[in-house]
């Protein structure tokens, strides 16, 4: 509707229920308009309520985890410095080659001449 119409359909509405009635009108359909924008926010509010009641959840699976996180960080060290110590003692075997006799002669004989040299 354009601004003319209004007016003159405002003059008709005045002329038949009179100026009490002009002002009910007008503050029935403020009260309206009111009550659209407070839907409005409410509906808003509950979706930054939804939101934030989300993110609580997030926060605290985060937190579960994390700790999960650390106890799987606490297994692997151990498997890592058990390896480390296992691989540690497979290459003193293979230095010292306990399982050849033939390297094993040549080992002793070689320490044998190096203590020697060394007096």
């Amino acid at each position: 509707m354009d601004t003319f119409t209004d007016i003159s359909n405002l003059g008709h509405l005045m002329g038949a229920i009179g100026p009490l009635g002009l002002l009910l009108y007008i503050y029935w359909k403020d009260q309206r308009t009111i009550q659209s924008i407070q839907a409005a926010a409410d509906k808003r509010f509950a979706a930054m309520k939804e939101m934030y009641e989300g993110n609580v959840i997030l926060v605290k699976n985060y937190e579960v985890l994390t700790k999960s996180f650390e106890r799987v960080t606490e297994a692997l060290t151990d498997v890592i410095t058990l390896n480390t110590q296992k691989m540690t003692e497979v290459a003193k075997l293979i230095e010292d080659n306990q399982f050849c006799p033939v390297m094993k002669v040549t080992k002793v004989t070689t320490e044998r001449i190096e203590r020697e040299g060394k007096r």
